[in-house]
């Protein structure tokens, strides 16, 4: 028996029967479902003798209480329904059809977005972020391609360099499309992938970007290095990632794609080797932006920052490009397996300065002034919609010196609106602006005899967004323009 200080013991039972507190009663044990003689309700047959289980069937509810075998003294059922008159059933329905309405509004019901500043990074202008011409977007996974002129999603066309070779790997998750570049055999040749409608045919600036005068941009890039597999030497050789040449970012080299190495002009991520004077010679990753004279390759080096990455085999990085502010651009490199991501600040970025000897010459006619600039270094980089400054001019030709926005270009001239008519003049002045940039993606060998072709460029991800917001997220969309922002 429990130890219980509350229980009564036998020898107290036996006390309290002398003093007679208490008497014993004769009486057949209690057995559960066996009726003892004492006129109490015989046990329902065959049902839960405590009456537990669901409502019976007056309640409207499954009708496994239906009475079977219920004694005289017990009711069909336990609880009698509450009885209610019409205005109680009324109310009764109205609270019960309230309750309903409520749970089914909060039920989640299809996911529609139809802000127009968040969710993913922008300022839209359409709620419909499909059709919104707010925002300019390009990207590239690299699927497959079945062609040299139709590569991944953007339709990419290559130029390559004698015993150089490119192709299409399917890639593995979540690196998904890979199109490779391989390094050729002769020297100063490189690979490149570019845009058809920026070969340089007829004027590459007529499909480049003026992307310095209009902030809101970002490029972003996901690549690795690979040594070219099925080597026909038994015995694989180390990892030559010598005497050769890539820059990723964007870039201007006139008609001349990207096919001589070093571009002229240039803003993104190096990684170059060249010993020439002056001498390059990376060893790390390197930003830089330059901008010399469009011609063969110049190893004059710009504003160049070092990243302390060394380039190795199986390892992916990706660069970020943000151009942020006009004149400025964010540079970012993030390595695979790395805690950090090397990032650095180009601010105000110096226009080009480009003078024109004698022999250019000026206009002014039908509100268009024209410019001809004539001289070593002075082939036009700009684009449509580059802003130029035109100083220097004197004389009955000093009316034109301003700042246009350029209407059209080529390799030798400028173009902007004028009120003023000026007769046609060969004169000198000087131009001053930032140079335009089309897609750059260049691999190959630099100047350094004997490269080898055992090393391949893989580029996963390629990708490129304009948006107001990236310079300026306090931006407002303004449906009276055509694309939402001032300008247009």
């Amino acid at each position: 028996m429990p130890n219980n200080d509350k229980l009564l013991t036998e020898e107290q039972i036996a006390a309290m029967e002398s003093a007679g507190q208490v008497a014993p009663i004769e009486a057949s044990p209690i057995i559960p479902g066996v009726n003892n003689g004492t006129g109490s309700p015989p046990t329902p047959s065959g049902r839960d003798q405590y009456n537990s289980g669901a409502l019976p069937p007056n309640f409207g509810l499954q009708p496994d209480l239906v009475k079977t075998g219920y004694g005289g003294g017990v009711g069909e059922i336990r609880l009698m329904p509450i009885e209610g008159g019409p205005g109680a059933n009324a109310k009764t329905a109205g609270i019960a059809t309230a309750i309903v309405k409520a749970a089914i509004a909060g039920l989640p019901g299809p996911s529609t977005d139809t802000d127009t500043s968040a969710g993913d990074g922008l300022t839209h202008g359409d709620p419909i972020w499909d059709v919104d011409s707010a925002v300019f977007w390009m990207r590239d996974d690299f699927v497959p391609a079945v062609s040299l002129t139709d590569i991944g999603q953007l339709g990419w066309d290559v130029t390559l360099g004698t015993g150089g070779a490119s192709g299409s790997y399917s890639g593995t998750p979540p690196h998904f499309g890979i199109y490779y570049l391989q390094s050729g055999t002769v020297s100063s040749q490189t690979a490149s992938l570019f845009f058809s409608s920026q070969d340089g045919s007829p004027n590459v600036n007529n499909s480049a970007w003026p992307l310095l005068d209009y902030p809101g941009w970002k490029i972003v890039i996901v690549f690795q290095f690979l040594r070219t597999p099925w080597l026909s030497s038994s015995t694989p050789s180390p990892f030559p990632l010598t005497k050769k040449s890539l820059y990723l970012g964007l870039g201007n080299n006139g008609g001349l794609h990207f096919t001589l190495g070093r571009p002229s002009i240039f803003m993104g991520l190096r990684f170059d080797t060249d010993p020439t004077a002056p001498a390059i010679s990376d060893t790390t990753f390197k930003f830089e932006y330059v901008a010399n004279a469009i011609a063969a390759r110049n190893n004059t080096q710009g504003t160049v920052i070092d990243t302390a990455v060394v380039p190795v085999e199986n390892t992916w990085y990706r660069f970020e490009m943000t151009g942020n502010a006009a004149g400025q651009v964010v540079m970012a490199l993030a390595v695979q397996g790395a805690s950090s991501v090397f990032t650095s600040t180009f601010a105000s970025i110096v226009q080009s300065s480009y003078t024109s000897n004698a022999g250019g010459g000026v206009f002014g006619a039908n509100g268009v002034a024209q410019f001809a600039l004539s001289g070593a270094g002075t082939t036009v980089s700009a684009a449509p919609g580059t802003i130029f400054k035109i100083t220097g001019l004197t004389g009955g030709n000093s009316v034109l010196n301003n700042t246009y926005t350029t209407v059209a270009t080529t390799s030798t001239q400028l173009s902007g609106v004028t009120t003023f008519t000026v007769g046609n003049n060969s004169t000198g002045f000087t131009a001053l602006y930032y140079p335009s940039f089309v897609p750059c993606i260049a691999f190959g060998n630099d100047t350094q005899g004997s490269p080898s072709a055992a090393v391949q460029l893989l580029i996963d991800f390629w990708a490129f967004v304009w948006d107001v917001s990236i310079a300026n997220a306090n931006a407002v969309p303004n449906a009276d323009n055509t694309r939402y922002w001032p300008g247009s």
